[in-house]
């Protein structure tokens, strides 16, 4: 945990970076302004070029121009120097504003060689007091001097990682290092005077290469990288930062770049107060930022303790939960266990689904092939029905089952009256008679047989799978049961005519025996022939109910032999289904097949995930003991760094704004450099010029 001494360096830290927030933008917005800057074409920045960049990032631009009605003074510091910022001689300008009406202006000066360098103003000198001549208009100056300057600039040079003169790097190639160090040897009401310093230098494309700056930037205008740097010297000592590593305030600036025949040209650089002056100080008293900063840290380190107490209850949870899910995963590895066995016997059975489907398939084809056929009887025995219907006719129709039932029951009454003379005289009749019987014997005979087909279809019924073939089978079914329901056209009834018919012909024929061979069985006859008589009239009753169910099952098989088509049709929808079937058996058995392929990876995954499953619940337990550190620590970060950094915050604040403030105004104080006139207004800015380094 951090000590109480370094929570309030920190807490300094917090307020500082306040302020160097707002005087780093006010510089990078002097740099933007310089980027945007109309770009020269010429093979090298023009020195004009390099002091307009440098005065702009520095703050030094914005002091000239004039402060409303009020007289003032401008001066620029300009400074010669060697490549390595040694001065060699110095000379100022100083732009004295007239508010307009004043015809003499009072000024205070040390320089020497002063010139007039705009008009014919001549000025009287007493000490260092000038009185200038104006007509009501500015004064332009300019002298020598060689008083101390208030901060000085070191340049310093690397080539390869060693350090050399410039007259040692001219003309040289390889990886080149300068470093700009600013001195700040100025102090102003006992502290260090706040100045911003930027240097701008050119760095032609046709030479440097893959160039890096440390606290600056590179502007590009295609044929030359014009690189300005800034710091500021002696702002840390004045905030009493010296020994917080945290707070990065640079006082100096370095360019690392590959150099191709070292050349270099001046270089520029600006010094200014300015930017500090106008960096948003005139607001330190108030810092209403800062306190709700500090209000909501305070909560926020509330917020941090009740979290990671939460952190630690869902941790202790978590740790619960990996239990369950170590144990769940154990199930899980036996299901699989089970699932991959049961994939094992599905494949088995996937491969009999197979055959079996591909059995299906060649049966239906087999059925499919018999379509034909079995449309071709129902046709025949639909025109078997119509010949049956047609043979049974009616009583009026000649040569039809019912005439001759017809009649027999009315000749059977005739011999009932008659024997004698049917003996004598229509022997014909009788093998007429006899004849008809055969017929309605046969009659019956297929009755019955075509009653044996109707329920061996209707046997066969479950078989077919078709919505035609269904269709047709019904109706045969219904003619089937109009016949079994009446009593004649039952099994039994049919059989029971049937046996009466044969009998009636065996009578017939021993009575055209009996007459033949004796006329003495007369009376037997007579006693036949009213038996014939009465089972005549049962038959004809009968067959009038069987003509009918033949009628109904004529009718039946019409419409089954019209639905014939659409038996066709399903047989062949359902020859194409079974060939799917067949083929989609085919796939899933594959699919099974891969599946057990897979089986023995996908038990060896289950195996992993159990292992890691235990690895995770072992985690979980280190994770719920290190929480419940982080709860207690967090906790003692709170009551002991935090609560405490708001407590230095509120008992020492004033002190820190009252130095800002002291800062804030030893900017506003430094106004001139060579002198200045009780109760005018000053502002003063340096600019100091290298050499050039070349062969």
């Amino acid at each position: 945990m951090h000590t109480i001494k370094t929570m309030m360096k920190q807490h300094k830290v917090v307020l500082v970076a306040i302020v160097l927030a707002a005087a780093i933008a006010l510089t990078a917005f002097a740099s933007a302004q310089t980027a945007r800057a109309k770009s020269s074409n010429a093979s090298t920045a023009s020195n004009k070029t390099l002091t307009a960049k440098a005065e702009l990032a520095s703050g030094a631009k914005a002091q000239t121009s004039k402060s409303g009605g009020a007289i003032s003074k401008a001066e620029t510091v300009y400074v010669k120097a060697d490549a390595t910022g040694t001065r060699t001689a110095t000379y100022v300008s100083d732009w004295l504003q007239n508010a307009g009406n004043e015809t003499a202006l009072t000024d205070v000066s040390n320089l020497s060689n002063i010139q007039n360098v705009k008009g014919h103003e001549k000025y009287t000198k007493n000490g260092n007091t000038l009185t200038w001549k104006t007509k009501g208009k500015d004064i332009y100056y300019r002298g020598e001097t060689d008083a101390a300057l208030p901060v000085n600039v070191q340049v310093s040079y690397e080539l390869n990682g060693e350090s050399v003169t410039p007259k040692e790097l001219a003309g040289k190639s390889g990886d080149v290092k300068i470093t700009f160090t600013y001195n700040n040897e100025s102090e102003t009401d006992g502290i260090t005077t706040p100045f911003t310093c930027a240097t701008a230098l050119d760095l032609p494309t046709s030479r440097f290469t893959d160039i890096k700056v440390t606290n600056g930037a590179v502007l590009s205008d295609g044929n030359n990288n014009i690189v300005v740097g800034v710091g500021f010297p002696g702002l840390k000592q004045d905030l009493g930062l010296e020994n917080v590593d945290q707070v990065k305030i640079p006082e100096s600036f370095t360019v690392e770049a590959t150099v191709k025949n070292f050349k270099m040209g001046n270089t520029l650089t600006s010094i200014s107060t300015d930017v500090l002056n106008r960096a948003g100080l005139k607001d330190i008293k108030s810092f209403k930022d800062l306190d709700n900063a500090i209000n909501q840290l305070e909560n926020a380190s509330g917020k941090l303790v009740a979290g990671s107490l939460a952190a630690r209850n869902g941790s202790a949870a978590l740790q619960t939960g990996a239990a369950s899910l170590n144990t769940g995963i154990g199930s899980l590895q036996s299901g699989l266990n089970a699932y991959t066995n049961g994939v094992a016997s599905a494949a088995n059975g996937g491969a009999t689904l197979a055959s079996g489907s591909l059995s299906l398939y060649n049966g239906i084809n087999s059925l499919y092939n018999q379509v034909p056929t079995l449309t071709s009887g129902i046709g025949k025995l639909y025109q078997g029905s119509q010949q049956l219907t047609a043979a049974y006719g009616d009583t009026k129709t000649d040569k039809t089952i019912l005439k001759g039932s017809n009649d027999l029951a009315s000749g059977a009454a005739s011999v009932s009256s008659g024997v004698q003379t049917l003996i004598n005289s229509n022997s014909q009749l009788i093998d007429q008679n006899i004849s008809n019987l055969q017929s309605l014997e046969s009659s019956i005979k297929q009755t019955q047989q075509l009653k044996a087909t109707l329920t061996d279809m209707k046997t066969k019924e479950e078989t077919i799978d078709d919505a035609g073939a269904k269709t047709a089978i019904g109706y045969a079914n219904a003619i089937l049961d109009n016949m079994n329901k009446n009593e004649a056209t039952t099994d039994k009834g049919l059989e029971a005519s049937l046996k009466q018919v044969q009998s009636g012909i065996q009578q017939l024929q021993a009575t055209k025996t009996a007459l033949a061979a004796q006329n003495s069985s007369v009376n037997q006859l007579k006693a036949g022939a009213a038996s014939v008589a009465s089972g005549a009239k049962t038959l004809n009753e009968s067959l009038n109910q069987v003509a009918q169910g033949t009628k109904d099952l004529n009718d039946g098989l019409a419409k089954l032999n019209g639905s014939t088509g659409t038996l066709a049709n399903g047989v062949d929808q359902l020859n194409s289904g079974s060939k799917k079937l067949a083929d989609g058996s085919k796939t899933l058995s594959e699919g099974l097949n891969t599946l057990q392929s897979n089986s023995a990876a996908l038990n060896s995954g289950a195996s992993q995930l159990a292992s890691g499953s235990s690895q995770l619940y072992a985690g979980t337990v280190s994770l719920t003991s290190g929480l419940n550190t982080l709860y207690y620590g967090m906790n003692q970060f709170k009551t002991v760094g935090i609560d405490k950094i708001a407590s230095v915050y509120n008992n020492n604040f004033k002190d820190l704004a009252n130095k800002l403030n002291t800062i804030k105004k030893a900017s506003a104080d430094y106004n001139n450099f060579s002198g200045i006139a009780s109760g005018m207004g000053g502002s003063v800015n340096f600019v100091i010029e290298t050499d050039s380094i070349s062969k």
